[in-house]
């Protein structure tokens, strides 16, 4: 899956995947070029090792293009789920829908996943939208096509170890995240249980420095040998879940802010997003002391069927109650903005948490441009009908512009003021749409994840281009192709004789950019990501993000090699005093990162040890290794503590 789009491995992953597939090979690690893999074929998942990046794999008919059963899987209906996996455990799909992904309505969901059981794979939903996970859309009566994903695969590791360790008690009502829901509850009832639990004193508050002290008792339990490192894991974890949702910074929690930042955090398609919410909520609740609590209540009760959603009559009737109120506050500014609008938005579109208070707070959309630079000059149009027999109007270099920034490929990553690149003034802007999507968010993609394909080493003019990073970037914020004029451009010249005599020049020239490149840009690059993975090592405390977009969490670093780590984090249970470690080995370079940007956070470990593996070990699958054909095992560990002592 690259770029929200199936498409073919090339052949050297193909007939390694064949290759092992034969022998009953499932999980195996090799090195292909550049580059090394870990493969779980049962599963689904390619993580480079080199990259750190985790990317789904399928296996198809070559003649339909319909999903087949992966080796070593029970059915297609396996394939699809493994791939996925959220905080709930199951698969979790998503629409892209006005300019950025959600999650599908819990309605459509349980349509999905049941026919996915059943290894229907195109039905309808409702009778009028018509569902095909072939290839990945959604088709209403009306001909509107909508893209539809699972969520990435590394997912699954989290929402699995959670299962594990929050069954391991009878006590246990689920994670403080994705508490125990009681049909037919409204869905902020759950929270509002486990803020119960965690206010210790009674007094309608979390206190900070309570839940810390709280915490760490019980996770030292389960550490006994590790008390300092324990401490100072629990305290970090602690202060970044109180950056994010202590909106007054006060150092204490209300029942409004405990309940809307764990909504929050179920619906928003980002971590991202849901931080830039909640900066917009904190600079109105400084002058209003009601204002978070009034907007969860205002959900609670549009939400009449208890499922998650407000459809649009519902969200209708919850405007109308709230301009009613008579108030100048901002949900009553955004509700009389939505009854204005109505008429734009899609009569059947429902409204999740984090979509209903992005729509009564107003969340930016951002134009996307791409601009087309001819490098040729314009030559091309007369020069190329001869040289390489195809008519083009221009050979291109792409640049996407958002943000009031473009970003493009050429040996780094940069960032520079539109139009102020090394190849002149543009030819065309083409406006591709608008997204929701945030300059944080997208800067996250590009330093984390896209430095490390993205280099001088690995620029081809033909086969990995300033295009090809066009096309990733425009997918990540629209979920669409740039222009097939551009996108398609290298395969229409690859085998052209003149082509293959200029590649080499024009690697050189094109994809060796240095930071000096242009005027009042920033560059993102592999040796800077490299270099914030060589200053972590043993003991430090770094956020771990275990799936794509999902929120990170506050982890520390068990052991380290060249690639990989393994890591362990604090996992509070929602409706007892426990909690979980959760520890996982084998987290990529592209997973973690320095807590709050500085390496110098460190638990005080001075000797590694590798993920723990127990009775309660989720996985204990041997994996292959090409270079030596021996075996290790995959692991992952959770273990629990209950309020009982004599229950541990």
């Amino acid at each position: 899956l690259l770029s929200s789009n199936w498409v073919e491995v090339d052949t050297n992953l193909k007939e390694l995947f064949e290759r092992h597939e034969k022998k009953d090979e499932y999980l195996f690690q090799s090195k292909v070029g550049d580059y090394t893999y870990r493969i779980n074929l049962s599963t689904g998942q390619q993580t480079n090792l080199t990259t750190g990046r985790t990317r789904q794999i399928r296996k198809v008919d070559p003649a339909t293009q319909h999903v087949l059963p992966l080796p070593g899987s029970e059915g297609v209906a396996e394939t699809l789920a493994s791939t996925a996996g959220g905080e709930s455990g199951g698969p979790e799909y998503q629409v892209w829908v006005d300019g950025g992904w959600k999650k599908v309505s819990r309605r459509d969901h349980d349509a999905i996943a049941a026919n996915v059981a059943e290894m229907n794979l195109v039905f309808k939903i409702d009778g009028d939208r018509t569902v095909d996970m072939n290839d990945n859309t959604i088709t209403r009566a009306d001909g509107t096509v909508r893209r539809i994903r699972l969520m990435d695969a590394s997912a699954g590791i989290k929402g699995a170890l959670k299962r594990t360790a929050t069954t391991a008690f009878s006590g246990a009502t689920g994670t403080v995240a994705t508490p125990e829901v009681i049909p037919g509850e409204k869905c902020t009832e759950p929270f509002k249980r486990t803020f119960a639990a965690h206010d210790f004193n009674k007094d309608s508050y979390i206190q900070k420095t309570e839940l810390t002290r709280k915490w760490v008792e019980q996770a030292v339990q389960l550490a006994p040998q590790e008390v300092t490192e324990t401490e100072e894991l629990i305290k970090c974890a602690v202060d970044q879940i109180y950056q994010d949702m202590d909106i007054d910074q006060s150092g204490r929690v209300n029942q409004a802010e405990w309940v809307h930042y764990w909504l929050l955090e179920q619906t928003t398609p980002s971590f991202h997003a849901a931080r830039m919410v909640q900066n917009q909520i904190r600079s109105w609740s400084g002058r209003d002391g009601g204002f978070l609590a009034r907007l969860t209540d205002a959900f609670e009760q549009g939400d009449v069927d208890n499922d998650g959603d407000i459809d649009m009559n519902e969200m209708k009737t919850v405007c109308e109650r709230l301009v009613a109120s008579g108030r100048t506050t901002p949900e009553v500014a955004g509700a009389k903005k939505h009854l204005d609008r109505r008429e734009e938005l899609d009569p059947q579109r429902e409204f999740n948490y984090f979509d209903f208070v992005s729509e009564l707070l107003g969340r930016d959309k951002n134009e996307v441009y791409l601009y087309q630079y001819d490098i040729s000059n314009g030559k091309a149009s007369w020069a190329a009908p001869v040289l390489l027999w195809q008519r083009m109007e221009g050979i291109w270099h792409t640049g996407v512009v958002v943000y009031d920034k473009e970003y493009w490929f050429g040996g780094k990553i940069f960032e520079s003021e539109p139009g102020t690149t090394p190849f002149g003034t543009p030819v065309k802007k083409i406006k591709l749409g608008e997204t929701n999507a945030n300059k944080d968010e997208l800067w996250d993609l590009l330093a984390t994840t896209l430095v490390r394909e993205y280099t001088r080493e690995s620029y081809d003019v033909l086969t990995h281009n300033c295009n090809c990073f066009s096309e990733e970037v425009s997918q990540f914020l629209l979920a669409q192709h740039i222009p097939d004029e551009v996108r398609l451009q290298p395969q229409k010249v690859m085998d052209s004789v003149v082509a293959k005599m200029l590649r080499p020049a024009l690697n050189k020239w094109l994809g060796g950019f240095d930071v000096n490149a242009v005027d009042r840009q920033r560059a993102a690059s592999k040796e800077q990501a490299d270099q914030i993975w060589e200053q972590l090592g043993v003991g430090s405390i770094v956020t771990f993000s275990p799936m794509e977009g999902g929120r990170p969490v506050v982890a520390e670093i068990l052991a380290k090699d060249e690639t990989t780590c393994d890591v362990r984090f604090w996992e509070p249970t929602g409706g007892v005093l426990g909690g979980t470690f959760i520890e996982i080995q084998g987290a990529t370079r592209a997973q973690v990162q320095p807590f709050r940007g500085n390496p110098q956070y460190k638990t005080g470990r001075v000797v590694q040890r590798r993920a723990s593996i127990q009775d309660l070990a989720m996985s204990k699958s041997a994996m292959v290794t090409d270079e030596t054909k021996s075996t290790r095992c995959d692991m992952f560990a959770a273990y629990c503590v209950s309020p009982s002592k004599d229950e541990n």
